[in-house]
This record gives structure tokens, sequence and C-alpha cells, in this order.
């Protein structure tokens, strides 16, 4: 009864209070109403208002005292002991948090055009364009957002650069999932590496395996029965290793890198510059290594310094018989397979180091030791390279197919021809450098494949090279012509040259030197010019053979001792012409090829990637240093030409005006699976600066 009462008289003071409240207003807006029409009379208002409010006040005081007063007579009018009375549950509202509606993934495309792909790489067939302002779901996204999967308008999927100049993401790359890469389809299946799978080291052979003579099981490397295929060794324990009489090297266990496993042979070398010296350090297996008997040749995995020196093997026959078999040059960096066929040759590198009876190689064989041989000798040189996973194959064919851009060095020993290098793996990795005319003359542009994007643009310099880091150019028209060699950000610029006539300049492998061609002597000739230290300006002489300055234009470096240029037999009648290789260091040069149009442009292992249009129209052909294995690697009626390898020597870039755009190309080292990876932008102009005056480069 009382609670009945409290909360009627409760509800009635609340009800007298709001019909208040209400009056008061409404008595205002009149009030203000009035104002707004009528002269203002502020003492009027004013009075009404103060009235009003205490009127408010007053009925606001009364309500809350008879409030008061029914509280407490609910108070008083309970019993006094109510020990079981159970309080009646209030209900508590909890605030409701609206749940935030997730945010779809999204990429906004900011230029005009922008490259659709068909997988995650520049090597991708571009499937559309994308608009400016475009947007579209993401998917899925690779390399911490470097690309970004997109679903296309009719449900397809696609790739296109996560580069902020490109692309703009409306959530943070880290909510996006990883997504599955496709590797770029090939012209034919790509051969697996024989090092995919590592096998248990066994500590003894079994005793049905005829060993060669004078060789013992090594405890710690051998690989016992195994057949070709396997691991011979891993350097995994390293096992003992015996150096020779020249203490130009060290071969120790390295965690620094590892093809495979944890570890890897590291093979240090400081050769002295003392000439005659002999630069060579050798490593003998205690005991030797066997080989399986049905090997024909042995493969390994080697993180290469681009040095240019040999790598060679020491191996032993059944009939005790010792050769000396070389893998190659180290003319790459990073990972690399390095293939030597098991196959007796007296040409060096290759040949025999003991009293050898017999021209052939009897199985079974043993892994004797591992050489290194600097190239030249004379020549100071010191650095590091990493071996692992030395496996045996059963042909040299499949050998060939993991091999590296190493060059063999002869005719033997697995020597690459244009159509054995593998396709490519995956995505195209790496920087290309390219020229387009803006009007007056060139401009050098560096574009990055990870980005399918241009990092960079150089006005008034063509004709680039790429190595390692740095950019050697011809510049021209902007008041300083002469060659620049310069970070490839453009950083650190030094003149290598003074004189606006020298062109055409190239970095050898090491980057210790370069060659380029010149038509400073006056006489309206264009010579060659070996400068043995590019970090020094004009120290560069005419490169000369029997007293004779060798006359041509466009040279490019094979290695770091070989070039390739076009010219004539200027030390003879100089009636024979085209592409001739010669070595910085002197001699007779070899003629490659015999047609007058023949450009060298890049290299690729033991060939001369060249422009011609021997054929009737531009194309790239591939030549071997002694002028062998001519192999013409386009056929297209549009022009191609400026060739040159990536890296790791199993593609090749090179311009085109295909459909009637100049843009940059890509295929394999055999000529297969041609595909364009962007557009140039732009052309070239006329005279001096058509496109057969330039230049590409691939690199890191």
């Amino acid at each position: 009864m009382y609670q009945k009462l409290l909360s009627k008289q409760l509800w009635m003071s609340i009800t007298a209070i709001f019909v208040m409240l209400l009056v008061f207003g409404i008595s205002s807006v009149a009030l203000s109403s009035s104002d707004s029409e009528h002269p203002r009379q502020p003492g009027a208002t004013a009075t009404a208002q103060v009235k009003l409010t205490q009127i408010a006040s007053e009925l606001m005081r009364a309500a809350l005292k008879q409030t008061a007063t029914a509280v407490a007579l609910t108070e008083a009018a309970q019993p006094a002991a109510t020990p079981t009375a159970t309080p009646s549950a209030t209900s508590t509202l909890t605030p409701i948090t609206p749940t935030p509606r997730p945010v779809s993934p999204m990429a906004e495309v900011l230029v005009e055009g922008l490259n659709v792909r068909a997988g995650a790489g520049a090597n991708f067939p571009v499937v559309a364009k994308g608009e400016i302002g475009q947007r579209f779901p993401v998917s899925g996204q690779t390399g911490n957002c470097a690309w970004l999967q997109i679903v296309l308008e009719d449900g397809s999927a696609g790739w296109i650069s996560g580069a902020a100049a490109y692309s703009s993401l409306n959530v943070a790359c880290s909510t996006l999932p990883g997504a599955r890469i496709t590797l770029a389809p090939t012209s034919a299946p790509v051969a697996p590496l024989p090092t995919a799978t590592l096998r248990p080291v066994q500590q003894q052979p079994t005793a049905a395996a005829p060993q060669p003579a004078a060789v013992q099981p090594n405890a710690s490397t051998s690989a016992g029965n195994n057949a070709a295929g396997d691991v011979i060794t891993s350097f995994e324990p390293l096992g003992s290793w015996r150096r020779g009489d020249e203490p130009y090297g060290t071969l120790t266990q390295s965690t620094v890198e590892a093809y495979s496993g944890v570890a890897s042979a590291a093979f240090t070398y400081d050769f002295p510059a003392a000439a005659g010296s002999g630069n060579y350090v050798v490593f003998m297996a205690q005991p030797d290594l066997r080989i399986p008997a049905d090997a024909q040749a042995l493969t390994m995995q080697v993180f290469g310094d681009g040095s240019g020196h040999f790598l060679n093997a020491w191996i032993r026959d059944a009939g005790n018989q010792v050769w000396q078999l070389t893998f190659g040059r180290i003319n790459h960096t990073g990972w690399a397979p390095m293939t030597a066929a098991l196959v007796a040759s007296r040409e060096w590198p290759n040949g025999p180091i003991s009293d050898s009876a017999s021209d052939e190689l009897t199985p079974p064989f043993a892994l004797r030791a591992l050489v290194l041989d600097g190239a030249p000798d004379g020549v100071a040189s010191k650095g590091v390279i990493y071996l692992d996973a030395l496996t045996a194959s059963d042909s040299v064919a499949e050998a060939a197919t993991g091999s590296s851009s190493a060059d063999n060095g002869s005719t033997t020993g697995g020597a690459a021809t244009a159509g054995s290098a593998p396709a490519p793996s995956g995505p195209l990795t790496g920087k290309i450098a390219f020229t387009r005319f803006n009007g007056r003359a060139m401009d050098t542009l560096i574009y990055d494949l990870a980005s399918d994007s241009v990092i960079r643009q150089f006005p008034n310099w063509r004709q680039p090279d790429l190595g390692s880091g740095y950019l050697l150019v011809n510049g021209e028209g902007g008041g300083v012509e002469t060659i620049i060699r310069t970070s490839d950000n453009g950083d650190n610029q030094h003149l290598a040259t003074t004189n606006a006539e020298d062109a055409f300049p190239q970095f050898s492998p090491s980057l210790e030197s370069l060659v380029y061609a010149s038509t400073k002597a006056g006489d309206g000739k264009s010579r060659i010019y070996w400068q043995v230290d590019a970090s020094f300006q004009d120290n560069a002489s005419p490169m000369t053979t029997n007293l004779k300055e060798l006359v041509g234009d466009y040279p490019v470096y094979l290695d770091n001792w070989r070039i390739a240029y076009q010219g004539c037999n200027s030390w003879g009648d100089g009636s024979k012409c085209g592409i001739y290789t010669a070595d910085t260091r002197g001699s007779i040069p070899v003629r490659a090829t015999e047609s007058t149009s023949d450009i060298p442009s890049g290299s690729l292992k033991a060939q001369v990637l060249f422009s011609s249009n021997r054929a009737g129209n531009w194309d790239v052909w591939a030549v071997n240093f002694d002028g062998s294995g001519l192999q013409q690697l386009t056929t297209d009626p549009a022009i191609d030409g400026l060739a040159d390898a990536s890296p790791d020597g199993r593609n090749i870039a090179f311009v085109s005006n295909r459909g009637g755009a100049w843009a940059v190309w890509a295929m394999n080292a055999d000529g297969s699976n041609q595909r364009k990876l962007f557009d140039i932008g732009g052309g070239y102009g006329g005279g001096d600066y058509d496109w057969i005056r330039e230049r590409i480069s691939w690199d890191q």
C-alpha cells in the first residue's frame, strides 16, 4: 500500500514538474517570437522570464519535498525486522556496443593503364588494364604486398603492383592473406635440380661396390653406394681436407650461406699480384670421395662472387689416372649450379694431373681435390665463394639443365649452348636499365621487375650498363658529355673519362675495369679502349694486337678478360669484318661472325648475344666465343635487338617494336617463351639516336 502511494505521489510530482516546464518553454518561445517581430523590449522580456523561472523553482522544491516525505513515510511503515525479505531484483542496463562492420580489402589504381598480370611478376602476361580511380577487391598478396592479387569484374584473378606509386590499399598489408604464387608458363617442362633431396650419409660403402685404385671412403663425407643424382657431399660435416703447397686460401665450414641444410664450405682465396706466381689453391679430400659408377657429370651449387676465376676438380679413375675437369668460370653472383662433365680433355683448364697414358676416364671415379684457379695469373685478387650439395648426374644433358651462367672455358666440361639453359623457375627479378628519346637527347630509366615499375630516370644519359649497384652511362646533352660512373640511384657521380667522343661503356664483371669505344684520336676511326681501373679518370689506352690498334665499335665484356666488338682485322688488310672476340691482355682477336651488320650487345655463358639483319630483318642472334654454334633466337617480322642476359643466365631481355610500340621483352635463354615485360613509353630518335645506337642492361 505504501509503495503504491509512493509511486503515485512520485508520478504526480514528476507530471507537475513536466507541465510547468512545458509551460515555461512555450512562454519562452512566445516571448522570443514577439521579440523577433517587434522592437526589442529587454526589460519586459526579462521580467517575464524571471517570474516563470521562480514559479518553476518553487514547484520543483515542493515536488522534491513531497517526494522526500513519501520516502520517509515508506521507510517508517516497514516492519522493524525483515531478515528473510529478499529485495526485488533490479535490472542493470548494459550499453550496446555496435559490432564494427568488417572492411573489405580494396586496392585503388593510381595510374592510368596499370598492368594487370596473370601472375605475381613482370614476366607474366598482361590480362587487363586498370584505370585511375578504379577499385578492385583484394584476395591476397605476396612479397610484403609488393604484388596484390585482385578480383576482376568477371570474377577471375589478376595481379597488380603494390608499389605506393601505382596502387593504394584501404587496409593494412598485415591483414591480407598470403597468396599462392603460380609459376610463369614455360615452353617445355623444367627439369628439377638433382639436389632436391639430401640422403643420409653412410659411413661405409657396401662390399659389392667396386673401389678405384688407392681410394678409401671418407667417413665424414662419403656417399657410399649412392646412384647418380644423389649427394656426394653436402659439406655437413665438412670432413677432412688438406691444402696443397700453395698458401693462397682456406676451406672451412660456414653458416653464412647455405644452399641446403644449415652450412656450406667457405672457399676463401687471396691471390698475390706477382707475375708468374701461379695463382691457384688446391684442397684435397682426405680420403677421396667416391663418385657413382654411372655418373657422367658432377654438379655443385656455388655461391659465386663474379670473379671470373675457374673452379676445377681433380678426378681419379679406376686406372689411378688423375685429371683436372672444370666446372667453369665463376661469372655469376649468388647461388647457381655449376657442372663438370666426366670426360677427359687436354684443353686447358682441363688436362692430366698425373702421367695419364689414356685419353679416357675409366669408371668408377673418385673426387681427389677441388681447385680454384685465378684468371689470370699476376693479378691480385681475394674473396670467398661457398660450395654446397655436390651431386652426380647420369648424363651431361641432365646436368646442363641446372648449369649456371659460368663460362666453361672449353668445348668440354658441359659447355653450354643457347638451348641448354633452363626455363625460368619463377617470377623474374632484378633491374633493367633502358633508354628513350626525350626529343633532344636520350634519357636512361631503371625498371624494377619486383615492383613492375620505373624507379629511376636520368635525363641526357644513354647506353647504360648496370653492375652490382653501380651504373655506367654515356652522358650527352646535359652539359657534361663524358662517361659517368655512379650508384644506380644517381649518387656519388664520378667522371670515368673526359672526352665527348667516348661511347658504349661497360663494366667488367668484377667492376674493376671498363671498356668503351671512342673516336677521340681525331682521324674519324672508332677504336676500342680498355681502362684497367674503372675508378680512375682517363687511364685508358687503345687495345692493340701485333702493335696495331683495334679499330671497332660496340664493345661488350664477355668475362673479366675477354671482350667482343664489331670491327675488321685492322692488324691485317682490314677486309675481314664482323664480330671479333679479343683478350684485353693481348692476343690475336678471333673472328666470331662474318656479317657487317652484326652488332654485339651482351653475353650469355660462352656466347655473344648480338643484333643482326643478316636474314633481312633485325633479330636477336647468339654465337659461341669461337664462332661456332650460330643461332637465331627471334624471328618476328618486327625489329628485335639489344639483347642482354639475366643475372642467372636463364633469360634474355631485348627491345622490340612489335605491335608498333617499343617495349622491353623477355625470353628463355633458348629463345622460347617470348613475352612483353613493359612498354618503354616512347621510342628512339633518328640518326645517332636510332635504337641500334643504344643499349639495355639487366642486373640484380
